[in-house]
């Protein structure tokens, strides 16, 4: 984010909740069209390249600073047991997620419905919660 820092250095907390609000974005727009399709209309396909960019700059943003975040804070004797259980910390989130599918197939919320990636935009920001709540108090006892 050399553009963005310039002005001042980007903490790696904000970095991480704004990819996850990036996240909510591009789920939502994904609610968004499915609603529109659902609904008969027809979607362009910019629609979902848009959603494919910002889920994306989600990516780069929460994946690479939360992998720099996992080596740089840990000890020179640990660096690849942490980094492991930062790709564990994946595994299991993409565990969560099968979980969740499995849990919303049984309810027969399947993704044509708009209300199954409304549903992962909700998660996305429930999550960016306790991370924002976190970058906020660190900010504060820098100052």
């Amino acid at each position: 984010y050399p553009a963005l820092s310039r002005r001042r250095p980007i903490p790696p907390h904000h970095k991480l909740v704004a990819g996850m609000l990036l996240a909510a974005a591009a789920f939502a727009i994904v609610a968004a069209a499915q609603a529109a399709m659902s609904g008969g209309t027809s979607v362009p396909i910019g629609w979902q390249l848009l959603a494919y960019l910002i889920l994306t700059a989600s990516e780069v943003m929460v994946s690479i600073t939360a992998l720099e975040l996992a080596y740089t804070h840990a000890p020179s004797v640990s660096k690849s047991l942490v980094t492991s259980f930062y790709l564990l910390s994946i595994a299991l989130g993409n565990g969560v997620t099968a979980a969740v599918t499995a849990l919303l197939e049984r309810l027969a919320l399947t993704p044509e419905s708009p209300s199954y990636f409304a549903l992962f935009a909700l998660m996305a920001v429930l999550a960016a919660l306790p991370v924002g709540v976190f970058a906020a108090q660190s900010s504060a006892s820098k100052r």
